[in-house]
Order: structure tokens, then C-alpha cells, then sequence
């Protein structure tokens, strides 16, 4: 009971307001969230005056970690007061905005992977770690391989980050921060700029030149694009908790605003205050998605989306294979989107009777066919 009080004063007494990372869905990859040990000072460089308590380390945006003597990692408190608990150096469990179990990390015996369940026991993923614990896979629900990690030659700093699902791949420096993105050919579509003196994030510039600033807190501030245009626009504010986090997010040009609330879309208004799309969650997990206007509602699955329906009926489906989507039917054309490292590819029409939509078997095969068909042309 002693340890407990003592860990719940010790965070009580060293966490400060500070700034949410972003917006999820917004420009720049989850990856670049991820909060890393390495970017804080080195834990045995402080001086712990009192045995068996915890060390405490901020880094420069704000966030906090508590770590133990022997430098593993006990508490990382991001400044929007997300807070991700581990023992023995594996995470456990993970508290949003609002306080509550988001997350737990159930260690599979025998074994150097954990499932990630959300607060209902529901599996949401699985992850793998390498040496030292460090995060080196991530798996869906399906055992797919979604994303992977590497390291420098002591296992300290991540070099590389790839996105397996479209093969694109974020680099970063020898510091562990991420400095460009390149495509699944090896094309750079974005590039990130620091502070020479401070390391501070300034500016992520992606392929069509739009460029997002960040504040001196890490935050997305603006986006403009490649003509000096401002389209979009980041506000933040205080939480339940004291915290500053993500509020909503206005699109400059089509002058729709989406509000968060505990890191999640709750809704989007018009220029003149109309809801425009709703969100519906589950705790953690976002279930749907509807546009008010053409009562279009997109279900999601996983996180992914899964089909679309309209009165009931589904006019779009979603398919994926090992965790990849491939395509996408559109009822009222009979036709099918195949797609390619998460990019549209082609659009073919489809003769089917009795209104019946095609498998995934049948998508699969229309799209071995055509990437056939792709390489033989280009090879001419």
C-alpha cells in the first residue's frame, strides 16, 4: 500500500498541463506518437537521492516518465494526461484523457508478444518486442503484419518504421526522430524539419507541398498548402482532467469543423453550425460513422472501414487480404475499386445477377489478374 501512495504522490507532484500530440487522423503517421525513452535525458545520468523511489524525466514537450532505478520505464505521462503503466518494463495498461482503462497488454506465455485488448476485452492487436523491450511488430486482430521497427546496432534508436499494409516507410535520425517518409517505390512524399538548437518538431512538408507547423509544445497548429493558403487549423483547450488536448480541428477551405472529446471525433459542423457527420463509439472503438445529408453511414470494423449503407441496404464493401485493402464495391455502378500499397489502381465493371456482390475470392482474383496485366504492359 505504501509503494501504491507513494507512486500516485510522486505523479500527482510532477505532472504539468501540457499539449496533446494531434490529431490521429490528420497529416503525419501514428508513429511519429509513440513515446520513446530515447528521447528523454538517460535515466542514469540523474541523481536519485532517495532509494526505491522512482526517477522522474522530462523531455522537452513536456512529457513525463518515471522510470526505475535501474532505468526501467514504470509510468509515460503524455501531456494531454494519457498515462501507460508498465511493470518490469512491459507495458500493462493505458488511461486516456478521461482517467479511464483504454488498453492492457496481456503477455502471452512463453513468448515475446503481448495482446493489446481495449477495455472491454476485445483484442485490437498484438505486438512483438525484441531486445530490451523494445517495440519491433505489430499485428492485426488476424495475425497480419501491419507495422515493424528497426533499430541501430545497440538496439537503442529506431532507424526505420515501415507500414507493411502499403510498404511505405518513415526514416529517422540518429536521434530516433523521424525525417522523411518515402512510398512503397522509394519516392520521399514528406520530410520533417527540427530546431537546430532545441530539437523542437517545426514543420512536416509532405508531396504536394502542404506544409503543418508545430508549437513549441509539439502540437499541430496550421496547415497550408504549396500557395500559402491556410486549410486547416488546430485548437486546443483544457480537458476534465486540467490537461490541454485536442478540441477540434477547422478545414479552411470547405469551413467544416470536427470536435474531440477524449481524443475522438464527435462530431462535424457546417459554416453555419449544422452537423454535418456524426461518430458513434463504443468506449474505444469507433463503430460508425454518418453523413447526416445523404444519411450515408460507413461501418468500421477493426478500425478499418468495412461497408457503407444507406437505409439499411449496402451500397460499398471493403475488402482486405492479409490485412490489406484491395478493394471496394460500388453497388449502384456494379463495379469494383482494386487498389494497390493502399492507393486506387483501377475501376472495372462487373457483370452480376440477382444483385448479388462479389467475395472476397472473387476481388482477390480480378486483382491478381490486373497486376498481371500491369506488368506485362509495362514491360513491352
Amino acid at each position: 500500500m505504501k509503494k501504491i501512495v507513494l507512486l500516485i504522490t510522486i505523479i500527482t507532484v510532477f505532472i504539468c498541463a501540457g499539449a496533446e500530440a494531434g490529431d490521429p487522423y490528420s497529416f503525419y503517421p501514428s508513429s511519429i506518437y509513440r513515446m520513446d525513452e530515447s528521447v528523454f535525458q538517460r535515466s542514469e545520468s540523474l541523481v536519485e537521492i532517495t532509494p526505491g523511489r522512482p526517477l522522474v524525466v522530462r523531455d522537452k514537450s513536456g512529457n513525463v516518465m518515471l522510470t526505475t532505478s535501474r532505468g526501467e520505464v514504470m509510468v509515460n505521462i503524455d501531456t494531454a494526461g494519457e498515462m501507460t503503466f508498465s511493470i518490469g518494463g512491459r507495458r500493462e495498461h493505458h488511461r486516456g484523457e478521461d482517467g479511464e482503462i483504454e488498453k492492457r497488454w496481456v503477455r502471452e506465455a512463453g513468448t515475446s508478444r503481448v495482446r493489446v485488448e481495449n477495455e472491454r476485452q476485445e483484442t485490437l492487436a498484438y505486438e512483438e518486442y525484441g531486445y530490451g523491450g523494445k517495440l519491433v511488430a505489430e499485428y492485426d486482430t488476424e495475425n497480419n503484419l501491419v507495422r515493424s521497427v528497426e533499430y541501430n546496432e545497440y538496439g537503442k534508436i529506431a532507424t526505420l518504421t515501415v507500414d507493411e499494409l502499403t510498404m511505405s516507410r518513415t526514416v529517422h535520425d540518429e536521434r530516433g526522430r523521424a525525417v522523411k517518409e518515402l512510398d512503397f517505390e522509394g519516392n520521399e512524399v514528406a520530410r520533417y524539419s527540427y530546431d537546430d538548437d532545441t530539437g523542437r518538431l517545426l514543420s512536416r512538408t509532405d508531396a504536394y507541398s502542404n506544409v503543418t507547423y508545430f508549437n513549441k509544445d509539439g502540437q499541430m497548429s496550421e496547415t497550408y498548402n504549396r500557395y500559402g493558403r491556410l486549410i486547416a487549423t488546430y485548437n486546443y483547450g483544457k480537458n476534465d482532467r486540467g490537461f490541454t488536448a485536442l478540441k477540434s480541428v477547422k478545414n479552411e477551405e470547405s469551413e467544416i469543423i470536427t470536435f474531440y472529446e477524449d481524443g475522438r471525433q464527435l462530431y462535424s459542423v457546417d459554416m453555419a453550425g449544422n452537423i454535418v457527420t456524426e461518430f458513434k463509439w463504443v468506449g474505444s472503438r469507433l463503430v460508425y460513422s454518418r453523413e447526416l445529408e445523404t444519411d450515408m453511414i460507413t461501418w468500421y470494423n477493426h478500425g478499418r472501414p468495412a461497408y457503407v449503407t444507406y437505409e439499411g441496404k449496402v451500397e460499398e464493401k471493403f475488402y482486405y487480404e492479409k490485412g490489406r485493402l484491395i478493394g471496394r464495391w460500388i453497388e449502384k455502378d456494379l463495379t469494383v475499386e482494386l487498389y494497390s500499397h493502399g492507393m486506387a489502381v483501377a475501376t472495372i465493371g462487373l457483370n452480376i445477377a440477382d444483385e448479388r456482390k462479389p467475395d472476397l475470392e472473387e476481388v482477390a482474383a480480378l486483382r491478381r489478374r490486373f497486376m498481371v496485366f500491369e506488368a506485362n504492359h509495362y514491360q513491352r
